[in-house]
This record gives structure tokens, sequence and C-alpha cells, in this order.
């Protein structure tokens, strides 16, 4: 069962005029449960936000929320009471707080729209009611063109890459910590001998014995792959039989097990140093095709690609490019593999026509 928030004190932790007592409160409710953290920091930038001059488009989109919130604010009055859905417009009030100095009224607007606005960590608000029973797995995920940042129960950082997602269960009873990984992720696993830590990606399954590590289990990449950061991992197939303790891979080591194939190749000769580079904001392209150049284009931007002519195919592009604008770095792969583009809206045409026109950007 999850535990009870009073909707009052939040909203006064977030307008930072909690007493000492509710301060240590929120505090005991938010290491309750990490993804909490995660929440408040949404509804601290929403708030933040929520100070700043509004344009109109802001306003009207604002005045909707309102419509829905309102009553919900005013009832937030009662310890742990659920928002309403019962509409009661009052966008005059909300207006004058908006322009003046933070309120906790006007705290609790932001929180409750907050709330909406962030639903997606929390799969409805329903969920904030003492008596819904609790959800054993929870799914954080990364769209494409973001990141995220999570803290698991156990201290365990994960950083998320783009079109993402982590499955773990809310608590890690037992002993065993397990976790499910579609995409890509890095594991800054918190040391714990009684409870091993264990990721599970596409048909692989990654034992951690340190502490640091990068996988990547896209679907066009038939392979999962593991670059050791610090410590050491062990690599083997879903389908190995229980006493194969499978590779072994110690720090500086990749290892890459394909989906046809039961045994994990490994390298110690490549650096595991361009394989983080998307953790710094950087593509970085290693004799790639172009196949898996524009399926990783797709995720970092939320593109379309469409390649007129089959003949590219057989393109391959070695770069390491700082991620700036879309039309920056589609100049750069043009420019490296002799190829034009067009993008019109939210797709990028690829032709083979080095002496055409120029990009056309629409």
């Amino acid at each position: 069962m999850r535990d009870p928030i009073d909707w009052n004190v939040l909203a006064r932790y977030l307008a930072n005029s909690c007493s000492p007592d509710e301060t240590r409160a929120v505090k005991a409710w938010l290491d309750a449960d990490p993804t909490r953290h995660q929440l408040l920091n949404e509804l601290e930038s929403i708030w933040a936000a929520s100070n700043q001059p509004a344009s109109p488009l802001d306003e009207a989109t604002l005045d909707a929320d309102w419509d829905q919130l309102a009553t919900a604010m005013d009832e937030a009055a009662s310890p742990v009471s659920p928002p309403s859905t019962r509409r009661t417009r009052q966008p005059a009030r909300r207006r004058a707080q908006r322009a003046g100095r933070p309120t906790l009224q006007n705290a609790l607007y932001v929180l409750l729209a907050g709330l909406l606005l962030v639903g997606s960590l929390w799969v409805g608000l329903d969920r904030w009611s003492p008596d819904a029973p609790a959800d054993p797995v929870r799914m954080v995920v990364a769209e494409r063109g973001e990141r995220a940042n999570i803290q698991l129960v156990d201290g365990t950082k994960v950083t998320l890459n783009v079109d993402s997602r982590l499955r773990m269960p809310t608590a890690f009873d037992g002993g065993r910590r397990e976790v499910h990984l579609e995409g890509e992720a890095y594991f800054d696993v918190a040391p714990d001998s009684a409870r091993p830590f264990i990721v599970h990606a596409n048909d692989a399954v990654i034992n951690v014995h340190g502490t640091a590590f990068n996988v990547r289990s896209y679907p066009e990449d038939r392979r999962v792959q593991v670059a050791v950061v610090e410590g050491a991992v062990s690599l083997r197939a879903q389908t190995a039989s229980p006493d194969d303790a499978g590779a072994r891979l110690e720090r500086g080591q990749v290892g890459r097990l394909d989906q046809e194939a039961v045994r994990v190749q490994t390298d110690s000769t490549r650096s595991v140093v361009p394989l983080l580079g998307w953790m710094e904001g950087r593509l970085v392209f290693e004799d790639a095709t172009l196949d898996a150049v524009t399926a990783r284009l797709e995720r970092w931007y939320n593109l379309q690609f469409e390649v007129t002519d089959p003949g590219l195919d057989s393109l391959r592009l070695t770069a390491n490019l700082k991620s700036r604008s879309v039309q920056n770095v589609l100049d750069v792969i043009s420019a490296s593999l002799g190829i034009r583009y067009r993008l019109q809206h939210n797709t990028v045409i690829l032709a083979d026509d080095p002496s055409g026109p120029p990009p056309q950007h629409n």
C-alpha cells in the first residue's frame, strides 16, 4: 500500500514554507520510493516555470487545466484527499496569483497540474489514494529524443538513453535484484553482496560483479552489447544452461551476444569510451551502415528517414559528432557520405545525388 501524503504539506514543501517536522515527513515520503524524487523534480520545474510570464498560448492551456483542477485545489485542504475531476472555472483568480508572489494556493495549483503533466510516471492519479493497491512492477520510459536519470530503491543509478525502457519491481524482495531493459542504459550499481544485481536485455542475462557498465540492446542491432567501465560482469544467453556462468567481462572489455548465437564475443582492444559518447550528447559511429545511422538519428531526434536509392545501403560512416541541431548533424553526415538530403517536417529524404540542389529545410 502506498504511503499517504498530505497535499497541503507537499505544496508547502514546494513553496519552501514547510516547518522542520513537515520537511522531515516529506523527505521520508520521498525516500520511501525513488521515483518520487523524479516526480518532485518535475513538479519543481513546473513550479519555477509558473512564476515566469506566460504567453497567450500558455494561458489558454492553463485555463483548460484549471477547469479540471480548481476544485481539487480547494479540496486539497483536507489531508490525503485525492484530486477531483469536477469542473469549476476560476481563471481570474489563477491569473492574479500567477502575476504576483507565489502563494500556497498557487503552489497547490501547480502541484496538482504537475501531477497531470507527469502522470506517466504514476499511470493515473488514482495511484495516489492510500487505499489503492501497490503495483509490484514499475516501468520507466525515455521517449525518442529524451534521456532519463533514475535511482532505484537500492541506490543503483541508471541513465536511460533515448527510446529505452527499464522495468523493475517496486521493491527488491528476496535474494536478487533483477531489472529488464529494452534499449540502452548505463548502470552504476550499488554494492550488495547478499543480493546480486541482474539485468535482462533481450535474449541476454548480465550478472553484475562490479559497479559501472553500459548495455545496448536495440532491436535493429540484433545483438546485446555490454561495455564494462568499472568492476566486472558475466554475460550469457537467456537460453544457456543454469550451469553456464557465461563470459566474464572485466574493466575496459566489451562483450557482444548475437541473437543467432549462444557464445559471447569479447573484445579487449576496443575502447569503451566511444560507446559512452551518448551520455555526453555525442553521436559516435564506427564503420556503421547507413541503416544503423538512420536508426540512431530517428531515436535521437524523433525523425523518420526515407532512402530513395537502395545503393546507399552499402555506405558506412565513422564519425564522432557533438549533437547539435538536426540540420547541422545531417549536413556533416551527408557531406561525409557524398549524398544529399531533404528535410520535410519530421521526415528526412536521402538521395544519391551529389550534383543535385542543396538540402531543403521545410
